[in-house]
């Protein structure tokens, strides 16, 4: 990259570049040093700290949406639910229920055109 002055290489000199870096960095002891360094050979239960793997936690939460069908579900005729659309206008669950029937009608999939 030095020698071309910051250009993208073509095809054919990606190749070279990338050859002379996998012949440095494929080796044996590369391979060796990260099946050492993940515990897998030889076995280490204790070669990744619990901690790393934490914030996987979040994934186990119930998730706290709203989907469209619990707030259809949940209205009473004439509520307002404007807080789950973007816009500024106020939209009821009857009018959200209708635009839902129109659209798959129309379409013949479930989608919230209408909503929107």
């Amino acid at each position: 990259m030095r020698l071309s002055g910051g250009k993208k290489p073509d095809k054919k000199q990606f190749f070279k570049l990338f050859q002379s870096a996998w012949k440095n960095a494929a080796t044996v002891e590369t391979a060796q040093s990260g099946f050492r360094q993940t515990g897998t050979f030889p076995i280490n239960r204790n070669a990744i700290p619990v901690e790393v793997f934490e914030p996987s936690k979040t994934t186990e939460r119930e998730s706290q949406a709203v989907t469209v069908a619990e707030v259809v579900t949940d209205a009473q005729p004439g509520t307002s639910v404007s807080d789950t659309t973007p816009s500024s206008e106020a939209v009821t669950a009857t009018e959200m229920v209708t635009d839902l029937q129109e659209s798959m009608s129309t379409s013949g999939t479930m989608t919230a055109s209408g909503l929107i």
